[in-house]
């Protein structure tokens, strides 16, 4: 009796941990999946005349929970070396383009800046939606911005 004790005391205790290690996970994982981004796009050139021109594209691309390998080939390569993993998603919102981002457990993206005055921001709604925004401004006579929205499967 004294053995069947001691081995249910054994198992709860790795169902307690298991589920500690597991938990910090749990609230991206309502993020992760296929997604139809809609991306606005919009590019200032000082040295063509000030012009301003616009795109629009769209791709279904996926959301996936991030790895530290995301980092090759990041979009938006940020002053960090890599983000947190339990923080972090991965999202792939053109072919071949991703970004790498840290998000809040309200789905808010932690603000990811490159010594530049270019950044990335963003958020994940309640609704299965998704917002965010690439700013590029390498320099006063080049800035160029993408606003993704996303909208979940």
């Amino acid at each position: 009796m004294k053995n069947l004790s001691k081995i249910i005391v054994f198992f709860a205790a790795c169902l307690i941990l298991f589920n500690a290690c597991t938990n910090e996970e749990d609230y991206k994982l309502k993020y992760v999946g296929i997604y139809d981004f809609t991306i606005y796009r919009q590019t200032y050139r000082m040295f063509d005349n000030n012009s301003i021109t616009y795109d629009t594209m769209y791709h279904t691309g996926v959301i996936n929970l991030y790895k530290l390998e995301d980092e090759t080939n990041n979009f938006f390569q940020s002053n960090a070396d890599a983000c947190n993993i339990n923080s972090a998603l991965t999202i792939h919102f053109l072919p071949d383009t991703h970004i790498t981002t840290e998000v809040a457990t309200n789905g808010v993206f932690y603000l990811k800046t490159y010594p530049t005055a270019s950044s990335q921001t963003g958020k994940f709604n309640e609704d299965g939606t998704t917002k965010f925004i690439v700013d590029f401004w390498p320099s006063h006579a080049f800035h160029d911005t993408y606003t993704i929205v996303g909208v979940k499967r």
